[in-house]
């Protein structure tokens, strides 16, 4: 029987084997971006549009894939309805999501990522959820522009469609 520790040392071995890791391309990037977010499905009849502005780190692996990390603030501005009688304001939705992703680029162009992790609610009132996105996208020298669907799962279920731009450094 198979120690604890012997059985993870057997695992990373094997991945090591399996991945195609070419220690020459290996590299850290950097980036700096900025979102425009628009509600999707039953989101959209509360709240107008969003921005998120994050940061972000990539390691890449070999010339098809990489691994990502990103954090930001992501703010999306509720409505407001007015008519003869009453005025309604929807509080906006503001956070912190966390993302941990992987990005696979069929060519030194265009790449697919998802991604993933916790995201700290701030509005409308404090609470901890999770965040799921999946997107395409075009990495030019130092740019990368991506549209994405983005789903959170608290203050509520809120989808949004995400385009993105990035400075790489």
């Amino acid at each position: 029987m198979l120690k604890k520790s012997s059985f993870r040392y057997y695992v990373i071995v094997i991945l090591l084997i399996y991945v195609p890791i070419n220690h020459s391309l290996a590299q850290i990037r950097y980036s700096a971006n900025a979102e425009y977010l628009i509600p999707l499905g039953d989101l959209k009849n509360n709240y107008t549009s969003g921005v998120n502005a994050g940061l972000g780190v990539k390691y890449i692996f070999n010339r098809q894939y990489d691994i990502t990390f990103n954090t930001g603030y992501t703010y999306v501005q509720g409505k407001s309805v007015e008519d003869d009688y009453f005025i309604y304001s929807v509080r906006p939705i503001a956070g912190v999501p966390l993302g941990l992703g992987f990005r696979f680029k069929p060519d030194n162009l265009f790449f697919i990522q998802a991604s993933g992790g916790p995201v700290i609610v701030m509005k409308p009132a404090s609470d901890f959820g999770w965040h799921y996105s999946g997107g395409a996208g075009i990495h030019y020298k130092m740019l990368e522009a991506q549209i994405r669907l983005m789903q959170w799962n608290k203050p509520e279920i809120a989808n949004f469609a995400g385009f993105q731009l990035s400075f790489v450094f």
